[in-house]
């Protein structure tokens, strides 16, 4: 078996690299721009592709590593050149393989792949950990599960009806995060901290955090004003709280306050789930 990609960036490189730790040929790149398929190629010892065809004809195993809106056109573009037997997938999140089963009566399978990992680099390093989910041609998903499984790593198979609300659901407990860590350090602004000092702060804080919830999960780890039921400091943060960021504040209080009825099934958190619902004070 030998795996090919269309698309040189972070995904498709980081991805490249692991299948090749794990005993697996991987065939090269290929990219509109060949300095790109160039460079993967290097950092993964395989070969730059000039054209798709070329690769295409090279592998087994095809993954679409474009963006989102790319797939549906790229697949376009490289379905005549496919072959009894052949496996093709796409590393979108968010996207079902749908996208590429365009023929009712193909002899190549559609897969999705997406690798529950961040990707900031091409160098991004892979291990046993990261969890990859499939969806697509029901068999495929079966056969790569497999491999995948032999590699050590865990590999569910979804349905296409699913794909939306599990991207979702990673992009909670990722991006989502980014946005609260910007808050929070604009508040550390607002309190009187200077940049360096708030970057300071927030790192200690969230790290903290994120190692009790990795080690205890989100109900045991839970600490705070909220887990408390302590409503008279939540109301101080809903008077001092600039307009722009209440609406923040408010919503994620009602979910840690989800999160605090199940660490604490017997506690009364009316008179704070009140507060949380009234309207914004003006500022």
């Amino acid at each position: 078996m030998t795996i090919g990609f269309i698309g040189a960036g972070n995904v498709g490189t980081s991805l490249g690299r692991y299948f090749i730790t794990q005993g697996e040929v991987v065939a090269g790149y290929a990219s509109r721009t060949f300095e790109h398929a160039k460079e993967s190629a290097m950092l993964t010892n395989t070969d730059a592709f000039a054209s798709t065809e070329e690769l295409v004809a090279a592998c087994d195993w095809l993954f679409l590593t474009v963006s989102d809106s790319a797939i549906a056109t790229v697949f376009q573009e490289i379905e005549p050149l496919l072959r009894p037997g052949m496996i093709i997938f796409h590393c979108s999140g968010a996207a079902s393989a749908q996208i590429m089963a365009t023929n009712d009566t193909r002899s190549y399978a559609v897969l999705s792949l997406h690798p529950i990992s961040a990707f900031p680099a091409k160098t991004t390093a892979l291990d046993t950990s990261v969890i990859f989910t499939l969806e697509g041609d029901r068999q495929a998903c079966e056969d790569v599960q497999q491999k995948i499984t032999c590699w050590g790593n865990e590999a569910p198979i979804i349905d296409a009806p699913q794909k939306a609300l599990y991207h979702a659901a990673c992009v909670t407990c990722s991006n989502l995060v980014n946005g609260l860590v910007h808050t929070s350090q604009q508040l550390f602004g607002e309190a009187g901290f200077s940049g360096d000092i708030a970057q300071q702060a927030f790192r200690q804080l969230f790290l903290q955090n994120a190692q009790n919830i990795y080690d205890k999960g989100p109900v045991a780890a839970l600490t705070g004003p909220i887990e408390r039921g302590d409503q008279t400091t939540v109301d101080k943060h809903l008077a001092v709280i600039p307009k722009k960021y209440q609406n923040t504040y408010r919503v994620m209080s009602k979910s840690v306050l989800e999160v605090a009825k199940l660490k604490h099934p017997s506690r009364n958190y009316e008179a704070l789930s009140r507060s949380l619902e009234m309207n914004e004070k003006p500022n």
